[in-house]
Parts: C-alpha cells; sequence; structure tokens
C-alpha cells in the first residue's frame, strides 16, 4: 500500500511573478535534469536570462552532470517550435520515481527582480539544509 500523503496549498504569486508555498516542501524526488551546452548558450542570450547575476556553470564543469551521466543520460530531449529560441522549445525526458520516498526540499536558488539568487541555506545546492529566500518566501529558478 502506498502511503498517502496530504498536500496543503499555500501557493502565493509574489509581486516580481514567481510563486512561493507550491503545497509542502516534500517531495518523492530530488534531482536535475539537464540540456545540451548549445541550448543553454542561446537561452542565457535572452531576456530574463540575460540579466541573470548568478553565476552560470557549464555542463563541462557540472560535477552533478557527470556523476550521473556516468548510470544515466539525464539530458533533455528537446526541437525548437520556431526559429529561434524564444519561439519557444519543446522538451521530454523519462525517468522513475520511487513514490514511496518522502524527502524535504530547499531550492539552491531563488529567482528574484534582480536576477538569480543564490540560496546561501541550501546545503551546497543539493536540496539539503534548511532556509528561505529573500523576503522568507520559497520559490525555485528554473533555466
Amino acid at each position: 500500500m502506498v502511503p498517502h500523503h496530504q498536500c496543503i496549498d499555500d501557493t502565493t504569486v509574489q509581486a516580481n511573478g514567481t510563486i512561493s508555498g507550491l503545497y509542502t516542501p516534500s517531495s518523492s524526488h530530488v534531482g536535475q535534469v539537464f540540456f545540451d551546452q548549445d541550448l543553454i548558450t542561446e537561452v542565457e542570450k535572452t531576456a530574463p536570462h540575460s540579466t541573470n547575476t548568478q553565476e552560470l556553470t557549464t555542463n563541462a564543469e557540472d560535477s552533478i552532470l557527470s556523476g550521473e551521466a556516468d548510470t544515466v543520460d539525464p539530458v533533455m530531449e528537446y526541437v525548437y517550435l520556431g526559429g529561434s529560441v524564444s519561439d519557444s522549445i519543446f522538451s521530454w525526458i523519462s525517468m522513475g520515481i520511487d513514490p514511496t520516498q518522502d524527502n524535504t526540499v530547499t531550492p539552491a536558488a531563488y529567482y528574484t527582480e534582480q536576477g538569480g539568487v543564490e540560496n546561501e541555506s541550501s546545503g551546497s545546492g543539493m536540496g539539503g539544509g534548511g532556509g528561505s529566500s529573500p523576503g522568507g518566501t520559497s520559490s525555485g529558478r528554473s533555466p
């Protein structure tokens, strides 16, 4: 029997358009997926990503990617939905998740009006530790 987890919807839309409190801060899976470096480079040239002041870790420098790539393919497949990345992309990946896991989640960074801000309490970006974002909210930044 799979344990039942009650989700409480505390979702709040912040003034900068990000969200906080999306249900409870727990998850059955904490992990990362990756995009190829050519796509990342194109995305970083477009707003709002071009205003991000958080240092970018390239795929070649990413120890998490190299560790994951030893056993699985963590890189998203994608196609452009127009002539450029600004026209949107469609991406996909397959993964298995153990629904009996219940892990507490702390984001490594937040997206604010000033761009990406590292969560100094995130436990080196691995989802550990505790803490909150500037202003005491919880919202994540996705590439």
